[in-house]
């Protein structure tokens, strides 16, 4: 009995693969990095033009997925940046 629980253990642990944490799918990456950037753009202790970097990078990351719910939001916070900084040229999206 104690060697068929030993065997038992041996074979379990040996069938359970290594995991080097980067297991998450490409696409789950790309949106993780499109909602951090997003929350930087959000971040009241940064400049004006840090926030405006965050949401550009926010706007890349978003725009390689196909559908994001995500993307209107920061699309949204790009304009609040862009009319605080004056920059009405911007607010135009050339695709």
């Amino acid at each position: 009995m104690k060697n068929l629980f030993l065997l038992l253990a041996i074979v379990l642990f040996s069938s359970c693969g290594h995991s080097d944490g980067n297991s998450v799918t490409g696409t789950a990456k790309i949106k993780d990095s499109a909602l951090y950037y997003y929350t930087q753009s959000l971040n009241t202790n940064l400049s004006l033009t840090d926030k405006k970097q965050a949401a550009n990078k926010s706007i890349y990351f978003a725009k390689k997925r196909k559908t994001d719910s995500l993307y209107l939001n920061i699309l949204y916070q790009k304009e609040l940046l862009s009319l605080s900084l004056g920059e009405y040229d911007s607010l135009v999206d050339y695709n």
